[in-house]
């Protein structure tokens, strides 16, 4: 499922928000484990978990260990947005962290995903150096603090919420109203 088709078929247009999503961890990360507090073993078993409900509704998902501070990749990804290269640099983002593992807290895995996705290397460095866009994710942040948004995703639609991975047809179906 893409928030391409969504837009394109059932005409609504999508608006990406940051959300601090464990901005505790650091930049080399921990384990999933450690943040969890839990076995390694849990971890896999909920991770498998995870990766079955991808499959279902056709998203790729890998057999993640670590996780990673987000919080500059979501800098960049409003700098992308803004340029009209957002889906395009959120696809690639997801797939390096959710699928392989990479951690999009560095710099070097930000420039190589930019240019991956035909975004100029010598501007996002300079947005990334210049923290250009540390407002608009603080800002982003705040509301979704504002609305208690506690998980992601989370789609919000006429003071409605569906929270977590959803098929096509189930979010076409809320979007209709027909799912409350």
């Amino acid at each position: 499922m893409s928030i391409e088709k969504i837009e394109k078929n059932l005409d609504v247009t999508a608006k990406w928000r940051c959300f601090p999503l464990h901005p505790e961890i650091p930049d080399e990360g921990i384990s999933i484990a450690r943040l969890l507090n839990t076995s390694t073993e849990e971890v896999r078993s909920y991770m498998q978990t995870l990766k079955n409900k991808a499959k279902d509704i056709g998203l790729p998902f890998g057999q993640l260990q670590d996780t990673y501070n987000t919080r500059f990749s979501q800098e960049l990804g409003l700098w992308a947005d803004s340029l009209g290269r957002g889906y395009a640099f959120h696809k690639a983002a997801f797939r390096a962290y959710m699928v392989e593992g990479k951690n999009i807290a560095k710099k070097s895995v930000l420039l190589e995903l930019s240019r991956s996705v035909g975004l100029p290397g010598a501007e996002a460095e300079d947005i990334l150096e210049a923290r250009a866009f540390k407002d608009a994710v603080d800002k982003d942040w705040d509301e979704s603090r504002r609305l208690n948004i506690q998980a992601v995703p989370t789609l919000i639609f006429n003071g409605q919420r569906l929270v977590g991975f959803q098929t096509y047809e189930k979010i076409a179906q809320w979007l209709s109203g027909n799912l409350l």
